[in-house]
C-alpha cells in the first residue's frame, strides 16, 4: 500500500516556488521534488520562528532598510530590515 500525502495548496506552492528557483521546470524527478518538499518546511520553520522573534531597533536611518535590530533572546540575531517588516 503506497502511502499518501494531501498537500495544501499553500504548500504546493511553496514548493513550486522552490522548484522554479533552482530551475526545474516540467517533469520533476523524485529526488528533486523531496529536496523542494524539504527545502520548503524548513523555510515555512524558520519564517514562522523570525515572524514571532522580539527584536530591539538600536539604530534608523533614510534608507531602503532603515531599522537595525537586535534579537532579545540571546539568540544574537541582528540585521537591517524594511519598515514593513517592524510592529510594535
Amino acid at each position: 500500500m503506497a502511502n499518501i500525502h494531501i498537500k495544501s495548496d499553500e504548500r504546493k506552492a511553496s514548493e513550486a516556488y522552490v522548484l522554479d528557483s533552482f530551475g526545474r521546470k516540467g517533469e520533476i524527478n523524485p529526488a528533486d521534488r523531496d529536496a523542494a518538499e524539504i527545502i520548503a518546511a524548513r523555510s515555512r520553520e524558520a519564517y514562522n520562528e523570525m515572524k514571532r522573534m522580539e527584536v530591539k531597533v538600536t539604530i534608523t536611518h533614510n534608507g531602503k532598510h532603515p531599522y537595525h535590530h537586535v534579537s532579545e533572546d540571546g539568540k544574537g540575531v541582528y540585521g537591517w530590515v524594511d519598515s514593513a517588516n517592524v510592529s510594535k
